[in-house]
């Protein structure tokens, strides 16, 4: 019952060493982590802030979505058109359906900046109620983590946002030039530390060391989660506090912990999609 029925492939030969036609998404896998940190023209995709509040987006994370939300809404549609509406509740799919037969489809991020950003890019500006005729088989709810509680869906995205800025004038050109003959090798851009070096220095933000919202978020999802996210600066995270039964307070690098659980299979280069 928990298979999600996609199957997201590279469309072209573009933006990876992967072929075109490899498997990104398949049916049975449940958890996937898709690495926002670069562009397929070599750009590093960093988090912005308004000038008006502390909020932050990642635009990068909101296209990615974007391609992927119109990849379930083709592959729906195709799949409504090859059945009889009588087998829906058996495919592994359309079963999912709700009362409307779209799919219900989360998008979940820290911060609300990054909501309006998913209302700009993703829905293009339009309203909220308008968003149900860009994507007529799903039915997608984007929000807040804490607004999110206590609402399942079967496929949930969720955008960490987090990328730290490069301030300094000139200095994301220098590292994008360093960087550029190894960001494909996860490993040795890992190793390297902080932008100078070409490398991704982590972040001081609270939101991605709060187990309680990253426990709403992360399980929020029935059949297919979608960790968007900086990859290299998540996995350098090591003091997430979790309270154990007895009281005691441990700190993990949950981000690394999860990285390591999906393995390379699961670990996906955005580039490979756009």
């Amino acid at each position: 019952f928990k298979q999600h029925g996609f199957h997201l492939r590279k469309k072209d030969s573009g933006g990876t060493f992967m072929l075109e036609g490899s498997d990104l998404i398949k049916p049975n896998q449940h958890l996937v982590w898709v690495d926002s940190t670069f562009d397929r023209d070599g750009k590093y995709c960093q988090e912005t802030r308004p000038e008006t509040t502390t909020s932050r987006r990642n635009e990068r994370e909101v296209h990615l979505a974007k391609y992927m939300l119109d990849e379930f809404e083709e592959q729906i549609a195709a799949r409504k058109n090859e059945l009889d509406p009588a087998a829906w509740p058996n495919d592994t799919m359309l079963r999912h359906l709700d009362h409307e037969h779209r799919l219900p489809v989360g998008f979940i991020t820290f911060y609300a900046d990054q909501k309006r950003a998913f209302r700009e890019i993703a829905n293009e500006g339009d309203s909220w109620a308008s968003m149900r005729n860009r994507w007529p088989n799903l039915s997608v709810r984007a929000d807040t983590v804490d607004k999110f509680q206590g609402g399942e869906r079967p496929v949930v995205f969720v955008s960490m946002v987090t990328s730290p800025q490069i301030k300094e004038k000139g200095e994301k050109e220098a590292f994008e030039a360093k960087v550029a003959g190894y960001s494909h090798n996860p490993k040795k851009v890992s190793k390297q530390r902080g932008f100078k070096n070409g490398g991704i220095p982590t972040t001081r933000t609270s939101f991605v060391r709060s187990p309680e919202r990253i426990n709403v978020a992360f399980s929020r999802a029935q059949n297919l989660l979608i960790i968007l996210g900086n990859r290299f600066t998540l996995e350098q995270v090591k003091d997430v506090r979790i309270e154990r039964d007895d009281g005691t307070v441990v700190e993990k690098p949950m981000y690394k912990n999860i990285q390591r659980t999906i393995g390379t299979g699961g670990m996906i280069d955005g580039r490979a999609m756009l």
